[in-house]
Formats: structure tokens, C-alpha cells, sequence
């Protein structure tokens, strides 16, 4: 604390706006991880902070901080709005440091924090719950990262109310948590009506053959949402995919209707074989007879599934596609330890061709779009034509 509090209050003058560290450059980031802060040093990095508007970068990191050392960061955040940038990961400020930050987020209009990280600070359901009150009507946030919080269903619950009012939040990771079936029917619930997340990651968590069919069933109605991880969540149940039918069920159904997914992870969840093979079919659009008409999946070109239950061959090109007539339509890689070797053999066209085909696909369809509205122009243009020289003879 003595140490930090030299550094920040050089002279005893205080980190006053005009003062530069070494180097003659104003301090803007402030970067203190694995460094001993504990409460003492954040006290004296909140007083240093209070009067300086120029840091929008803190990162405090595995620094042991509690509850105490948060109350002093909130304070000093009430008066501060030039904070951008708040990284608190891997510390215990638990639910009074959360109370006290939500207070900081609900009584300070000014301040214009983008980025924050909590992860990793034992928040509970109760300090989720506190934190939610403040990220209700917060309005700048964008990133939110609540990873390793022992967050259970009423937290997911208190997060899914958030997100039913927050409409700012793009990013909201919940990895290595404990919320279930409930709390992911919350959440995806809130998702159906919030039109701004764009990344959600929920790995590590047991939801179960009702968080899959709930996360499925929001994605089938949400059309913003383009990454989803669900990876070692036990989506199938412990009974395998018998037990997590219809969750599987809901799963391929949204993928036949879903056109903005890009990105799906369902890593370690127990899939065999004939549900690999289902997947590949919704993606395909298999249940369709009509050959002219079978349609790729045009969003989706990322489906990790390691550590699965079956034998993990390359399925670039699988037996489904060329069973039925697919030759000349991209599949989709299932990402398997397995396939790295085969992965590294690949010439860099084949992975352009792979991992790129996306964007060429949606630059292919503007311009499309760009010629049927110019056809439609050009034929407007002869129908008004025709019209006004029927004007004129009628006129004469």
C-alpha cells in the first residue's frame, strides 16, 4: 500500500491532471495485475483517481481485494467519468462490493464505462442479484464478464430481468457457473425480446436437456444473436441423448429456421454419431424432397464439438452431403481434437474456402440484391414511361 500510494501521490501533490510519469506522457492505463494491491492499496489508487480524468484503464487483477477495497473503487467511480475499462477478475469483493458498485452505476449519469470484468469473485446469486439492479439502467456498459461466480438459477433469473431492460449489452459471458434448466429458461426468455446480444457464452455449466431446448427456442425468435457456447453443459442429460430428446429436437429445428447463428460450441456433451448426423441434416435442410429447392444453412460455418461421443472423422465433405446430392454446396466442419492433424494438412485455399465462405456469400447476395433493385428501377422507369406517353395521346 505504502509502495502504491508513492507512486500514485508523488511529492504528496496527488495524481493531479497535469501530472506525467516517467516518460512525459499523461497516465491513461493503469495496469496492476498479480501485484499485492489488497483494500489498503485500492483505497490509495481511489484517492489518487478521484481528482484525474485522464486513466480509462484500470486492471486490478488477482490483487486480493474484498468488499472494502470495492467500496473505495466505487466511490471513487461516482465522481469519475472517465473509466472505460474495469477488469476485477480473480478477487472476492462478494456481495457488498457489488452493492456498492451498483450504486456507483445508478447515481453517477456521467460515467462511461464500456468494458467489465467480474469474474472470479464468489459474487452468489446475491451479489448477482445487486449487480443487476445497477446494470438495469445502465446505459454504457457492453461487455460483461460474470465467469466463475457460483451464479445459480435465481442469479440467472436477476441476470434475465437485467437483460429484459438492458439494451446495451453485446457480450455476456457466464462460463463455469452453476445455473441449470430454470435459470437458462430465464435467460433465454429475456433473449427473445433483447434485439443487442450478440455473444452469448454459458460453458461449464449443468443446464441440462431443458437449458439446451430453452437456449434453442430463443434462437429459433432471436435473429441478433450470432455465438452461442454451450460447451460441457450436460445438454443431453447424464442419460445421454435418450434423456435429451426434446432439447435435440428444439436444437434441429432451430437450425433449419435460424440465419444468423455463426457460431455454435457444444463441446463434451455426450453427442454420438446419429446425433451428428442430425445435426448435419438440419443444417441441410435433408427433410426437403425436392433437390432444386435444399437449401445450406448460409450463417452458420463454425460447430465445435470436441470431446463427443463418436469417432470424430472429417466431415468437410460427410456421407450425408454425398448421399444426396450435395457435391457442390459448402458443409460445415466439425471442429474434433482428432481433426487437427487433418486441419494442418489442408492447403490455405481450403481454408479460406472453409472458414471465408460467409463473407463472400453475403457479398454475393448484396449484389444480387443491388441488380434485382436495379431491374426494378429500370422497369419502373418504362411503366411510368409507357404511362405518360399514354397521357399525351389521350390528351391530343
Amino acid at each position: 500500500q505504502h509502495r502504491l500510494n508513492a507512486i500514485m501521490t508523488p511529492s504528496n501533490e496527488g495524481m493531479s491532471p497535469n501530472f506525467l510519469p516517467t516518460g512525459g506522457k499523461p497516465l491513461k492505463r493503469i495496469d496492476l495485475v498479480h501485484n499485492m494491491v489488497c483494500d489498503d492499496g485500492s483505497w490509495a489508487l481511489a484517492q489518487a483517481l478521484i481528482d484525474n480524468h485522464r486513466a480509462h484503464y484500470i486492471d486490478l487483477c488477482s490483487n486480493l481485494i474484498t468488499s472494502d477495497g470495492m467500496r473505495h473503487l466505487s466511490t471513487m467511480l461516482r465522481g469519475n467519468g472517465t473509466v472505460t475499462t474495469l477488469k476485477m477478475s480473480a478477487n472476492n469483493i462478494g456481495y457488498d462490493g457489488c452493492r456498492a458498485f451498483s450504486n456507483a452505476l445508478i447515481f453517477n449519469d456521467e460515467l462511461r464505462l464500456r468494458h467489465l470484468e467480474l469474474a472470479q469473485n464468489s459474487l452468489g446469486d446475491d451479489g448477482t442479484e445487486a449487480l443487476c439492479r445497477g446494470l438495469k439502467g445502465c446505459g454504457t456498459i457492453t461487455y460483461l464478464n460474470l465467469d466463475g461466480n457460483r451464479i445459480h438459477d435465481d442469479g440467472a433469473a436477476a441476470i434475465g430481468d437485467m437483460l429484459a431492460h438492458n439494451m446495451i449489452i453485446t457480450t455476456l459471458q457466464l462460463a463455469y457457473n452453476k445455473i441449470e434448466g430454470v435459470g437458462a429458461r430465464a435467460i433465454g426468455q429475456a433473449l427473445q425480446k433483447n434485439c443487442t446480444l450478440t455473444n452469448l457464452n454459458m460453458n461449464a455449466n449443468p443446464l441440462g436437456p431443458l437449458g439446451l431446448e430453452s437456449i434453442s427456442v430463443m434462437l429459433r425468435l432471436n435473429d441478433t444473436v450470432n455465438t452461442v457456447s454451450m460447451g460441457y453443459s450436460r445438454v443431453l442429460g447424464k442419460g445421454g441423448s435418450g434423456e435429451g430428446t426434446q432439447g435435440l429436437f428444439e436444437l434441429c429445428r432451430m437450425l433449419r429456421i435460424n440465419r444468423t447463428l455463426t457460431s455454435l460450441d457444444l463441446a463434451g456433451n455426450g453427442f454420438m454419431e446419429p446425433d451428428a448426423e442430425r445435426l448435419l441434416a438440419s443444417l441441410h435442410d435433408l427433410d426437403n424432397t425436392q433437390a432444386s429447392t435444399r437449401k445450406r444453412n448460409i450463417a452458420i460455418f463454425e460447430l465445435k464439438m470436441e470431446d463427443n461421443s463418436f469417432d470424430g472423422e472429417w466431415l468437410i465433405k460427410d456421407h450425408i452431403v454425398q448421399r444426396n446430392g450435395f457435391h457442390n454446396l459448402p458443409s460445415i466442419p466439425l471442429y474434433c481434437k482428432q481433426n487437427e492433424v487433418l486441419w494442418a494438412q489442408l492447403t490455405e485455399e481450403k481454408r479460406y474456402d472453409h472458414l471465408h465462405w460467409l463473407q463472400m456469400k453475403k457479398i454475393k447476395r448484396k449484389l444480387a440484391d443491388q441488380r434485382r433493385m436495379q431491374r426494378r428501377a429500370e422497369l419502373d422507369a418504362r411503366i411510368a414511361a409507357k404511362k405518360a406517353e399514354e397521357e399525351k395521346i389521350i390528351a391530343i
